[in-house]
């Protein structure tokens, strides 16, 4: 009984989740092809959450891996903590290094292009004199993807 209540709490999480999305978000309102799966990138993940949205076992099995992956990235967090704990004992890093203004980017429901674009535009003139460019957030987030696609339009 406790495990259709876990269940029952997971499936309105998930179903909580998805449909805070508005759809057009997705920026992809064409059926799942095996063309789009093909590409493998937001535009795959996109179709395959609006097509699958209202589907309860999609759900269920979405919020697991969300809850994996938060497990994991978690784990990772640790690691690389004391990693640099580790360094910075050692003389390797500073304590506390100098850190720029950061900014956050919303990315649910928005294709990578949209994302980079966001991006490429808070950093103004910065790409034409040189900067480092770091992005941050939790595994499948889109980070990887969001810069392949707009490596490109970036200076060296």
């Amino acid at each position: 009984k406790r495990a259709d209540i876990k269940e029952s709490l997971n499936l309105a999480l998930a179903q909580m989740l998805v449909s805070s999305i508005p759809q057009e978000s997705f920026g992809y309102s064409s059926p799942l092809t095996a063309a789009t799966l093909q590409n493998g990138d937001d535009s795959a993940s996109n179709a395959i959450i609006s097509s699958f949205s209202s589907d309860s076992h999609f759900l269920v099995f979405s919020q697991k891996e969300t809850e994996a992956i938060l497990q994991r990235d978690a784990e990772d967090a640790e690691k690389l903590a004391a990693g640099i704990a580790k360094a910075v004992a050692k003389g390797v890093l500073e304590a506390n290094p100098p850190v720029e203004a950061t900014f956050k980017v919303d990315v649910l429901g928005k294709s990578a292009d949209a994302v980079a674009e966001a991006i490429i535009d808070r950093l103004g003139k910065a790409p034409a004199s040189g900067c480092i460019l770091v992005l941050t957030g939790l595994s499948g987030t889109g980070k990887g993807t969001t810069v392949s696609k707009r490596q490109a339009s970036l200076p060296n």
